[in-house]
């Protein structure tokens, strides 16, 4: 059985290449019980290379020709597909790091179903990782989350499905619904015309940004050419952060904001001091693409441009200009339906797109600086086999001319986040990680202090 790509799929796969990869990574860090046997995490490999059914999307192989088709294959070898690696123990954060790394750096065999998973033992204080890759034409990137997350237990002595490659999952694709919402919104002329307005009222509030009203709104191409965006290599490099969710939530309260603008605070101080080290920092604010949470069911699409206020010295004064950035950018939209909003999102990102399909990216101005995009988990903790899983960092691609992206996982009680970087651009990634702990702290010191008087 085959059925053909859709834009959404095949838009994925054109943007691949040596250097860019378009695979979605997730790292799961689990705990074994105190009185795990010895044998756990050998029974647990054995357990996910054991002869099963594959479902899909597990079991799609790529058909290449003039109109590229997903196959599902009947048979799927788990011995490739799951490997087994072990970091010599105690295996340390560098050490997982660095192995993570090199892993999410190769690109995935297109011969074969495009995933790729490993378990990694050897961790300090009773921990193995399993390290998860899948091209983002299979899922998006919310799909993929749960798909690596419905196979889990929510209680310790739950049972877990064999492996996540048999369990049917409520994922959530760009499938042949794509078009549905377009349609929905146009389907008489009375909401064709209102649609045309409300179109026409959206690019003519971008064609205003910058100025009076709509200041706080940036238009895309003009963010300022960074260090982020030089043309990149294969290699990448993994840090990553995790912040409790009740820290967040005080710090958004006491300064009148939202946990996505304290988060993007800490993103642009990192960044901020980072650049200022290398006498690299843009006079301009660096400005965030911050896709839009798929919203249920729906395949629609939209892309937020937001300030970092990166040029801003006073932390507060930053803090609230992103605050304001971050609200002009999340009404802009408002009064679209959700299949305009990818209407609207694919004919503004299409000078990109062509610039990346076409090797050309550094001939197009900037469309922005850095990807920072937000996922939500499990709401509770999750157990495989009684061992709990304590930590889960994602990881989005990069495109040409984009050396960086941060993605926030939101599970259970704490924020995990990802920072995934080009290796021979950004070196020194993990100092990126240690500037946002410092920024939390110093920002949390501010606002006391500010309380106080």
């Amino acid at each position: 059985m085959a059925h053909l790509l859709n834009p959404s799929e095949h838009s994925w796969l054109l943007l691949g290449s040596k250097t860019t990869p378009m695979h979605l990574g997730a790292l799961l860090i689990f705990k074994l019980p105190a009185k795990a046997a010895k044998g756990h995490v050998a029974g647990l490999i054995a357990q996910l290379r054991a002869p099963a059914d594959i479902v899909a999307p597990w079991n799609y192989t790529l058909v290449k020709g003039l109109r590229p088709a997903w196959s599902e294959s009947s048979e799927v070898d788990l011995d490739y597909h799951v490997r087994h690696t072990a970091l010599p123990e105690p295996g340390g954060e560098r050490e997982l790091g660095g192995l993570v790394s090199r892993l999410h750096s190769h690109p995935l065999d297109m011969r074969r179903p495009l995933w790729e998973c490993h378990l990694i033992e050897g961790l300090s204080d009773g921990r193995y990782a399993l390290f998860f890759k899948m091209h983002h034409s299979l899922t998006d990137s919310s799909g993929f989350y749960r798909l690596l997350t419905d196979w889990l237990a929510s209680v310790k002595s739950g049972k877990v499905s064999a492996a996540p490659w048999t369990t049917l999952s409520q994922r959530s694709t760009a499938d042949a619904k794509w078009a549905r919402p377009i349609l929905a919104s146009v389907n008489s002329p009375k909401s064709a015309w209102q649609s045309a307005v409300a179109m026409s009222g959206a690019f003519g509030r971008l064609l205003r940004a910058g100025s009076g009203a709509s200041a706080a709104l940036k238009r895309p191409y003009q963010a300022p050419r960074s260090p982020l965006n030089v043309p990149i290599g294969p290699s990448r490099r993994l840090a990553t952060q995790k912040y409790s969710q009740a820290r967040l939530t005080q710090l958004a309260q006491a300064s009148s904001s939202s946990v996505e603008c304290i988060i993007l605070y800490l993103c642009a101080t990192a960044l901020r001091r980072f650049f200022k080290e290398y006498n690299a920092l843009p006079d301009a604010p660096l400005i965030a693409a911050i896709p839009s949470q798929r919203q249920g069911d729906s395949s629609a699409a939209s892309l937020n441009l937001v300030s970092l206020a990166s040029h801003i010295a006073d932390p507060l004064k930053r803090l609230a200009a992103i605050n304001q950035s971050y609200s002009a950018s999340k009404s802009h939209l408002e009064g679209l339906s959700e299949g305009l909003k990818t209407v609207y999102t694919g004919i503004t990102a299409l000078p990109y797109v062509v610039g990346q399909l076409s090797g050309a990216s550094a001939l197009v101005p900037a469309m922005f600086n850095i990807n920072i995009s937000s996922e939500t988990g499990p709401a509770e903790r999750q157990y495989c086999n009684g061992a709990e899983l304590v930590e889960f960092y994602p990881m989005f691609p990069l495109a040409q001319d984009s050396a960086l992206s941060i993605t926030c996982l939101h599970y259970a009680d704490n924020i995990h986040i990802g920072i995934c970087g080009a290796r021979e651009t950004l070196p020194s990634l993990q100092r990126l990680a240690v500037y946002m702990e410092q920024a939390l702290d110093d920002l949390g010191a501010m606002l006391e202090e500010g309380a106080v008087q």
